[in-house]
């Protein structure tokens, strides 16, 4: 599983960084596996001081960061898409979502630049054969 240390993860920073990591969370793995099912987020984001919410958007991010060229601004771009989980990720159309990513950079400019519907297929190819860690 590809793991990013958890203040790159867009959305932790520093101080919330440091919360994660006093409680035992230093990568996206470490924060994927502890975020498994809602009653272990509700937990997690009592600790932390953050809301389930916001700990089930950066779980989701971390989730689709698994796929190895996926990082935090295609993440963000896949996010604003309505793709916020590898799940949700493998059901849809490459050609379809690199029309909408398209469409959605020019707007909110999240990336540099957009990734081919080739390199979206092969993220939904990896995404079919990634398990499912995120329970909802």
């Amino acid at each position: 599983m590809k793991t990013v240390p958890i203040e790159q993860l867009s959305g932790v920073g520093p101080v919330l960084g440091a919360r994660f990591r006093e409680h035992g969370i230093a990568d996206t793995k470490s924060l994927l596996l502890e975020c498994r099912t809602p009653e272990n987020r509700s937990r997690l984001a009592g600790l932390v001081a953050i809301s389930a919410d916001h700990l089930l958007k950066l779980a989701n991010r971390a989730d689709l960061m698994r796929i190895t060229t996926i990082g935090t601004q295609h993440a963000e771009l896949l996010e604003s898409a309505g793709v916020d989980t590898v799940r949700e990720l493998n059901r849809r159309s490459a050609v379809s979502l690199h029309k909408l990513l398209v469409s959605l950079n020019n707007e909110k400019r999240l990336c540099r630049r957009v990734p081919s519907a080739r390199k979206i297929l092969s993220w939904i190819e990896k995404s079919e054969a990634l398990p499912v860690i995120l329970h909802y």
